[in-house]
């Protein structure tokens, strides 16, 4: 990469994509606490639906993936 390009990719303002994901991680993160972090990226994608976050399904399972959230896994049943 030329210097230039470095500093002029430096110097610019962030792109409308990061500024969005910036405002959707935290509505993310509270919905995923509010529902006891279980969700996955489907049940949270339906739950920012109901919300009204318009979102898709790959934006969230990417922001999750940013914001660590993970959806709880189903366990195995050793009482049997």
């Amino acid at each position: 990469m030329a210097p230039s390009s470095y500093y002029a990719a430096k110097t610019r303002a962030p792109s409308a994509r990061a500024v969005r994901d910036e405002e959707l991680i935290p509505q993310l993160v509270e919905l995923g606490e509010t529902n006891y972090r279980v969700y996955g990226i489907r049940k949270l994608w339906k739950a920012a639906g109901r919300a009204g976050i318009m979102i898709g399904r790959d934006q969230t399972a990417r922001l999750m993936r940013a914001a660590g959230i993970e959806g709880a896994r189903g366990r195995v049943n050793l009482s049997v």
